[in-house]
């Protein structure tokens, strides 16, 4: 019999008991000593044994509890950004800026502000303008469009002074052609 004197204070209190999943037996805390009395670990050994009995798994409950812990630490979009901007805050000198930060996320973002970032894909990323150019820049690439012509239709200025001064066509039918063709492939991507 263990006494209350044999367990050193921070030890686990074990039932003794555990499940068996297979060949592999698990063994089931209930509890550290001072916090969970003799008496109380030998009821919660009860009650484990008891649920086990009806075909409960305790492990697998535990894990369930944890995973739902951590989801509510996921934050939103919105919230996720929030945190971005306020972080960015510390490196701009103009406090316009930050405000800019928040309200572009806040316009340009409403249609996943609420939904937790682990659960973000491609399609949602399409639904903020960024995510929307993004995808476009994607599409040119994989449909074999020149870089440059894709720049030029995301209105991209060419930082290199030398090449900016002698490219100086707007590719203006090569841009509409492409653009036509990218309306055609967002309206089938709809049906």
């Amino acid at each position: 019999m263990i006494r209350p004197c044999d367990i050193p204070p921070g030890c686990r209190a074990e039932s003794g008991e555990g499940i068996r999943r297979g060949r592999i037996r698990a063994e089931l805390g209930l509890g550290v000593y001072p916090d969970v009395s003799l008496a109380e670990a030998r009821e919660l050994a009860n009650k484990k044994r008891k649920a086990i009995n009806a075909g409960a798994d305790p492990l697998e409950k535990k894990k369930a509890v944890k995973r739902e812990a951590r989801q509510k630490q996921v934050p939103t979009f919105a919230e996720a950004a929030d945190m971005f901007v306020d972080t960015m805050a510390r490196q701009l000198r103009n406090p316009k800026h930050v405000e800019q930060g928040r309200l572009t996320h806040s316009t340009h973002s409403a249609a996943i502000a609420k939904l937790r970032t682990d659960t973000i894909d491609t399609p949602h990323r399409t639904a903020t303008v960024h995510g929307f150019r993004s995808t476009f820049r994607d599409w040119a690439s994989e449909h074999g469009y020149a870089r440059d012509l894709a720049e030029r239709a995301l209105a991209h200025t060419i930082k290199n002074a030398a090449e900016a001064a002698y490219h100086r066509t707007d590719l203006l039918e090569q841009r509409r052609a492409m653009l036509d063709e990218w309306w055609t492939w967002n309206g089938s991507q709809r049906a």
